[in-house]
């Protein structure tokens, strides 16, 4: 069970943004099955399936495992050392690098969303809310974790997305930040929210938000989320 933090506004419409915050956080707990798509060879031919959203805000693929021709070398058979250590996640929002104000966030965000905080025992959320009864809910929600994050070895694909990656995958990305760090981004579109989570050793950031703005704004978000794990990483 999560609980509010003291202090938080109790009108109607606050009450409501936090429900659907916390609603749509149920999909971005950690811990939560993360699929491996994998590539359509050998399935009946049908429209060619819409580049993801990463293209348009600067992500690049994936390389498979042992490099573009997919070979594993003989560093990737070997025995991995132990993952990382899960990091400890602050308990307010400022604290962990998403302040109220935070422009990247708020800007996939209505005017005038409501910000609430959610801290629960292994994972903080954050999000800017608006909620409409005839539209429905405007959502940017992050989380971070300290459990959930894929990427258990700094600079390495875990099995299932390496095999993901090397039959043609797109649903895993990078960019310079991310790589910098030792982890790896994956995308998860839907036809109201779509989410990014970013896998890096020890945490795990998942930032949610309606679909149709990600392809604008999710690469100033992607960048703030990254630049609030590396704070958290040092």
């Amino acid at each position: 069970m999560f609980a509010l933090p003291r202090g938080l506004p109790r009108t109607p419409a606050a009450a409501a943004a936090a429900v659907a915050a916390v609603t749509l956080a149920a999909g971005c707990a950690a811990g939560e099955p993360s699929p491996s798509p994998k590539a359509p060879g050998g399935s009946p031919s049908g429209p060619p399936e819409a580049p993801p959203a990463w293209e348009a805000f600067g992500g690049v693929p994936l390389d498979p495992p042992g490099g573009p021709s997919g070979e594993a070398s003989a560093a990737d058979e070997a025995e991995a050392p132990d993952g990382a250590e899960p990091v400890e996640v602050p308990g307010t929002c400022e604290a962990a690098g998403l302040p109220e104000d935070a422009e990247a966030f708020a800007a996939m965000a209505p005017e005038g969303a409501q910000f609430t905080q959610v801290r629960g025992e292994r994972v903080l959320e954050c999000s800017w809310a608006g909620f409409d009864r005839g539209d429905g809910s405007e959502v940017v929600l992050v989380s971070l974790a300290s459990e959930g994050s894929l990427a258990e070895t700094p600079g390495a694909l875990p099995p299932q997305v390496g095999e993901a990656v090397a039959e043609g995958s797109r649903a895993y990305f990078t960019t310079p930040g991310l790589t910098a760090l030792g982890g790896f981004a994956e995308w998860r579109p839907g036809e109201r929210f779509s989410r990014v989570r970013l896998h890096l050793p020890g945490l795990l950031v998942t930032v949610q938000a309606n679909s149709d703005m990600w392809e604008e704004e999710g690469g100033a978000a992607v960048e703030a989320a990254t630049a609030a794990a590396e704070g958290l990483l040092d």
